[in-house]
């Protein structure tokens, strides 16, 4: 029986192959030549240090020398959609639909099937070639020891595939029209995409001052869709770091295939033909998007041109997917659904606002196991009551590097220790304290809250048009190049200057002062 139920679905994904020879041919030369590229492009090169006592040593560094290979990778991964609009064309076409409803197969078991030839056709060449660059290229290279950077290359290009793939198909599953079909799952793999980051950088890093993100792997909001291509900047050879946000979008993806299965088998003949089948999509379609404009707009500036661009857009659409005769009742309900798209996102960030990006303003750096960190921080004040002029602003630098082993510098110098970890640790907590006792939200009002919109300023605490005080505090981790900062914006020249004070005892160093 479970031998039977399986060659049903087997011999329907092969008849679905065998109708889609184009895309299967352009998927094959893409990966084909993509990978031969990849191959051709993948070195290993091995750079030799003098290490002092410790004598000469070598350090091997894998990368890409070439991107064609990996572009001709990334664009088979994005032809996925063109394979899954083939595929589940009876979503779309009428007869099509007349027929695979005329099989002896239930909606799993065409739903299956469909799943093995979106497989077949476009996951099976990109899984293969991404086999064939890691062994070819590492025995090329010999350098099976550095496969760690390779391999995280082509799972990333798997991720994106199996994304494109699951938008695609949720999405063709809540269409009944072939460009409906398209253009939705375009536009929602990019929101997917841009959102989650926008959302962060704007919401939480914009209103709470404070960025713990350098590294990618300190940055959760880069799991969702195709952000995960971030994840090939990371610094090393391994995976380790970024293998849970890999596994992490290849998850979410499944789940939105397991989701489509739901929204699938309630579809039926009488669906196909209709721009967009449930409402519920529509209107989820159009939040997600609107949501997507009103940060791009804050981010970007020209909030009120922002806002008209967006309504006009959202009308255009909601024109084209109607159906039934336009009526001025219609116009105004979507105006009303507009506006309340608006009233959600504004409060949405007012919330973030007020709470500093959620609470993330409390958080602060503390050293773990880092033998050196460098310490900066630059103090720029802005007040039209000082000596100098309003066009001027007044500069202060403050900077000192805490090593509490010998490091080698970049230039291959020796660079003693100049203090124990805990002096290290000591001043870390310092400039953690100092900044609790002035980075707070007593300065948060409506007004301020309202020229993120009408000033088309992308971070709030730049908004005080040349009387401000505003002190940038950065501390690195010299090995890994990592970064924490905090931004604390004053509007009193007294608590400035105390804090200005406080932090070249900190330190220990004397600051530079300059104007512009």
């Amino acid at each position: 029986m479970v031998q039977t139920y399986l060659k049903k679905i087997e011999l329907a994904s092969r008849a679905e192959c065998r109708n889609r020879k184009k895309i299967r041919l352009i998927l094959l030369i893409l990966t084909i030549v993509g990978a031969l590229f990849e191959i051709k492009d993948y070195k290993v090169m091995t750079i030799t240090e003098n290490a002092y006592n410790d004598g000469i040593r070598f350090q091997r560094s894998p990368s890409l020398e070439g991107i064609f290979g990996a572009f001709l990778m990334f664009l088979a991964a994005c032809f996925g959609l063109f394979a899954v609009h083939g595929v589940f064309s009876d979503l779309t076409s009428k007869q099509n639909a007349d027929i695979q409803l005329s099989l002896p197969m239930n909606a799993k078991e065409r739903y299956l099937s469909k799943l093995m030839a979106v497989f077949k056709l476009h996951i099976l060449p990109i899984l293969t070639a991404g086999i064939a660059v890691i062994l070819i290229g590492s025995a090329k290279e010999d350098a099976f020891d550095m496969m760690g950077y390779i391999v995280r290359f082509q799972l990333v290009t798997l991720a994106v595939a199996l994304f494109v793939d699951s938008v695609s198909i949720f999405c063709m599953s809540c269409c009944g029209a072939k460009a409906e079909g398209i253009y939705t799952s375009i536009i929602m793999g990019g929101c997917i995409s841009v959102l989650p980051i926008m959302f962060f950088m704007e919401a939480i890093i914009g209103f709470s001052g404070v960025d713990n993100t350098y590294s990618f792997y300190m940055n959760p909001f880069y799991v969702f869709g195709g952000s995960i291509l971030t994840a090939l900047e990371e610094v090393g050879t391994g995976i380790g770091a970024t293998m849970p946000y890999i596994l992490a979008n290849l998850l979410m993806s499944f789940a939105t295939l397991f989701a489509a299965y739901f929204i699938y088998r309630r579809r039926d003949g009488r669906h196909v033909g209709k721009p967009i089948v449930y409402s519920l999509f529509l209107e989820l379609f159009m939040f997600t998007g609107l949501t997507t404009l009103f940060f791009v707009f804050v981010y970007t500036g020209g909030w009120s041109i922002g806002l008209t661009a967006a309504l006009i857009i959202c009308i255009v659409i909601r024109i084209i997917l109607a159906r039934a005769k336009i009526t001025p009742i219609k116009f105004v309900i979507w105006i009303g659904k507009y506006a309340t798209a608006l009233a959600i996102f504004i409060v949405l960030m007012g919330a973030a606002y007020y709470t500093g990006g959620f609470g993330y303003y409390k958080v602060r750096y503390h050293m773990n196991n880092e033998k050196a960190i460098n310490i900066e921080a630059t103090a720029i004040s802005a007040n039209p009551s000082s000596a100098y002029t309003s066009s001027e602003t007044k500069n202060r630098y403050f900077q000192r590097d805490f090593r509490t082993e010998n490091t080698t510098a970049a230039n291959d110098v020796t660079v003693p220790a100049n203090c124990t970890r805990e002096e290290a640790k000591q001043a870390v907590e310092d400039i953690n304290d100092l900044i609790d006792r002035y980075h707070n939200l007593q300065d948060r009002d409506n007004e301020s809250f309202l020229s993120i919109f009408t000033d088309n300023y992308s971070n709030w605490y730049y908004s005080h048009d040349y009387d401000y005080y505003n002190i940038r505090i950065t501390i690195s981790d010299l090995k890994f190049n990592t970064k924490y900062t905090a931004n604390i914006t004053l509007d009193d020249e007294t608590e400035y200057e105390e804090f200005c004070s406080e932090l070249s005892k900190i330190l220990e160093e004397s600051y530079t002062e300059s104007y512009r």
